[in-house]
């Protein structure tokens, strides 16, 4: 079907790729532009803040290669991105030189002359579709552009496809500030050490020196290449040629948040120290040490104020980091499927984030009773009786009233019950309520040993934890919806049974493609009078609309070929009715075959279908090579029947086209891969033919096939 869906690509449905990992911003503008098949493809995000550069990614297509200088001159050379971000929904122009808002742009670049005056001409004709990354907000957010430089009319899907792909947009281009700040934040670091002659030594938790600011060798006598990477014995050794005995001690001592203390050095000066944790959940520490020898008070205030500065900057540092590792969290749970694996990763990472000994995730039932869906740290024991019914308990008051609940000591709380904090030894948890909208979806709970474990930042981080699980969760919901009609749809159209016909033998073999919620493949085998009639049929697109159509095509070929007698004239038919019925840009490719078994011949006709293979008794192929065009490319198409002989011992394979294009390396398995695998299975039954060349094929494809196969496989009986 490739080639016909190449000559009438109008609206084609795309083949759904494997998943991406789209935590980078051109990633997502890649994915963007091979979904939609774009010519150029543009991600912009405004600034959070006051002086904060908007953030542009471009992804351009072959034809536009040459152009990305041009493009890349401003940051929005059409003026379409602050268009679509004043409308706060999605904009399609379908000529861009008639948007007000490009014009200034499009004469800049005409002006240019050379590749800029091309792009310009070919920016003006081109068709454009905009959506907000951030829908119904006005004046703020960004814009995710896609361009069609052949056609005004946007490929169908395209907006959905679009809007699909903006969250994640937001997302990574958000991440990517996240970490701009941060690197920022650390520069302010050495700046703030530089301006206030202090020295700063980071830690990481291992206790492996990892970086440094400041006048190391003026403060310290040392050159801080002796100490990079070493661990805390070896640099505090190397420090103690400097300072006293004390020193050394103190410096050895827990990497944790240490007062300041003014430490001597072996030639009778003063160093002021201090120890300070920083980062997400105390990642790192930081040594601060300050020459105060010289006009000690003043010195001392200096001091003072770098360590204020130095604890501001912790807190800074803490809070980047928490939304960092917030953003990526969402991300996280935004890229699972399923409602069971977003409820294991938001476990994973609550406890990541908020350190725990144990942490659990429950789900409100269809009678309001909290179950646990995701558990860990917690007996199995515990885990059975940890079933809340509807109001009761602690838990049930969370559920119940929509808020987060914070126990420091259970102890001390009579309204603890003892059935699960007792055997598992809690002294204080954090329950956070999931809400879906007004609806509580369930809660997120984290437990500790210790009493008071938990505070104002870990409820705060677990909210928005929960708030991102959330919306994980609802498109999740929508999902398995979506999967279970389109899946239960498309068993309903392949025949479970088919039927006995004296003197044939008939299989039939589906296989959707990798990840797919649905295909429009299908098949069809019914009988008409004396003789017995095989349909095969590929439509473009996936899900309940393909499956749709796919109903419409069979159930209308199978009454058609009921009241005629000639395969060609049945797709004639068919393809009248078609026309005008089927989504703008929708090709459905058909092969029919009616078999007189009594009279030992066979009548095919096919609309871009691809060729039948026929093996006769001699194990001569033959293919039925002959298509029309695909149903619904045109309206007036007269489809020819052709006949062939078959008789006793005879084969028909017929299939779709994700049997001969599956891949490897580049090279398709093809028809030659197709003759061979059925001249070695020619003479097994013939299930065991449909599934042996399927085999082979996914095989071939490295054990994937990214496409759906139908087959069906018609052995006339020896005599």
């Amino acid at each position: 079907m490739t080639q016909w869906v190449e000559a009438f690509r109008a609206g084609a449905g795309a083949r759904a790729s494997a998943a991406a990992d789209f935590a980078d911003l051109r990633a997502v503008a890649r994915e963007a532009r091979r979904r939609v098949d774009a010519d150029l493809v543009t991600v912009t995000l405004a600034g959070d803040e006051p002086g904060e550069a908007t953030i542009v990614v471009q992804e351009t297509g072959p034809v536009l290669s040459g152009a990305e200088d041009a493009l890349g001159t401003q940051s929005d050379p059409l003026g379409l991105a602050e268009a679509v971000r004043a409308e706060g929904v999605p904009v399609v122009w379908d000529r861009v030189g008639d948007a007000a808002a490009a014009s200034p742009g499009l004469e800049r670049l005409l002006g240019g002359g050379g590749t800029e005056a091309w792009l310009a001409r070919a920016l003006s004709d081109a068709g454009a579709t905009a959506v907000p990354l951030e829908p119904g907000v006005t004046g703020g957010g960004g814009a995710l552009i896609a361009v069609h430089l052949d056609g005004h009319d946007p490929p169908h899907g395209l907006i959905d496809t679009l809007a699909e792909l903006a969250p994640l947009a937001r997302l990574a281009a958000r991440a990517e500030r996240l970490d701009a700040r941060l690197g920022r934040a650390r520069s302010v670091s050495a700046a703030l050490a530089a301006c206030a002659g202090a020295v700063l030594i980071e830690w990481d938790r291992s206790g492996r020196v990892i970086d440094w600011h400041g006048p190391v060798e003026a403060v310290l006598g040392i050159d801080p290449v002796s100490i990079a990477g070493r661990r805390t014995g070896l640099a505090a050794s190397a420090l103690a040629a400097r300072l006293d005995d004390v020193a050394e001690k103190r410096l050895r001592g827990p990497l944790r948040d240490a007062a300041p203390e003014h430490l001597a050095t072996k030639d009778g000066r003063e160093v002021r120290h201090e120890r300070r944790e920083v980062g997400v959940g105390g990642t790192a520490v930081v040594d601060v040490f300050m020459d105060v020898t010289r006009e000690r008070r003043a010195q001392s205030e200096s001091a003072r104020l770098a360590a204020e500065k130095a604890e501001l900057h912790g807190r800074e540092v803490r809070r980047v980091g928490e939304e960092v590792a917030l953003s990526r969290a969402a991300h996280a749970m935004a890229s699972e499927m399923t409602r069971a694996e977003i409820h294991e990763r938001l476990l994973a990472e609550a406890r990541r984030l908020v350190p725990c000994d144990k942490a659990a995730v429950l789900e409100l039932d269809a009678r309001g009773d909290l179950l646990p869906v995701a558990t860990a740290g917690f007996s199995a024991h515990s885990v059975r009786r940890m079933i809340f019914r509807a109001g009761e308990g602690l838990a049930g008051t969370v559920v119940s009233e929509g808020r987060a609940f914070t126990c420091d000591d259970v102890e001390g709380d009579p309204r603890i019950s003892r059935r699960i904090v007792g055997p598992e030894r809690i002294r204080s948890f954090l329950h956070v309520p999931i809400l879906l909208g007004e609806r509580v979806y369930g809660l997120v709970s984290v437990n500790s040993e210790r009493p008071g474990a938990f505070g104002d930042r870990d409820a705060r981080v677990l909210g928005e934890l929960a708030r991102h699980a959330a919306t994980a969760l609802g498109n999740a919901r929508e999902y398995e919806r979506e999967r279970h009609v389109a899946e239960t749809l498309q068993r309903s159209l392949l025949a479970d049974d088919l039927p006995r016909v004296p003197g044939l033998e008939l299989a039939t073999l589906y296989r959707p493609s990798e990840g797919a919620l649905v295909g429009g493949d299908f098949y069809a085998v019914w009988p008409v009078g004396r003789r017995v009639a095989v349909l095969l049929g590929d439509v473009s697109g996936r899900g309940v609309e393909a499956a749709g159509l796919t109903a419409m095509v069979r159930y209308m070929a199978e009454a058609l070929a009921r009241s005629m007698s000639d395969s060609g004239e049945v797709l004639t038919e068919l393809n009248r009715l078609l026309w005008g019925r089927m989504p703008d840009g929708a090709l459905v490719t058909v092969l029919l075959v009616v078999i007189d078994a009594e009279g030992s011949t066979l009548q095919w006709t096919s609309a871009g279908h691809p060729p039948a293979l026929l093996v006769d008794t001699a194990r001569r192929v033959t293919a039925l090579d002959d298509p029309d065009p695909p149903c619904g490319a045109f309206p007036t198409t007269r489809y020819a029947t052709h006949v062939e002989s078959f008789t006793p011992g005879d084969l028909l394979f017929a299939y779709t086209d994700g049997l001969s294009e599956a891949r490897r390396s580049g090279t398709q398995f093809d028809e030659d891969g197709i003759r061979r695998a059925l001249l070695e299975s020619h003479s097994r039954p013939p299930g065991e033919i449909a599934r042996q060349v399927y085999a082979n094929a996914r095989a071939w494809a490295g054990g994937r096939i990214d496409d759906d196969v139908a087959i069906a496989v018609i052995s006339r009986i020896p005599g």
